[in-house]
């Protein structure tokens, strides 16, 4: 039984750290672009409508002052989709 109960509690780690790295880079992936788009949603545009949505991201991103401005406030979202994920994959 001592051999069952470490088996059992190696899956149980390795589910915790899988849903947790599935968590972080679900967060990692989808902040800058969750930010982005507030970002167009939030710019009162008088352009044509023939401006693309790549185009106007990336004017948004060298008009801030860095490109890494779209990764503000990536901390607590980060932590709290990787406990959740986490918890989830058990």
């Amino acid at each position: 039984t001592d051999n069952l109960s470490s088996s059992h509690s190696s899956l149980l780690l390795h589910d915790l750290i899988a849903g947790g790295i599935a968590g972080s880079c679900g967060v990692v992936v989808g902040h800058p672009l969750d930010s982005l788009k507030v970002r167009m949603q939030m710019i009162n545009t008088g352009t044509s409508s023939a401006s693309s949505s790549s185009s106007v991201a990336s004017s948004l991103t060298r008009s801030n002052a860095q490109f890494g401005s779209v990764w503000k406030g990536l901390g607590a979202p980060f932590t709290m989709a990787t406990v959740i994920n986490a918890a989830i994959f058990l």
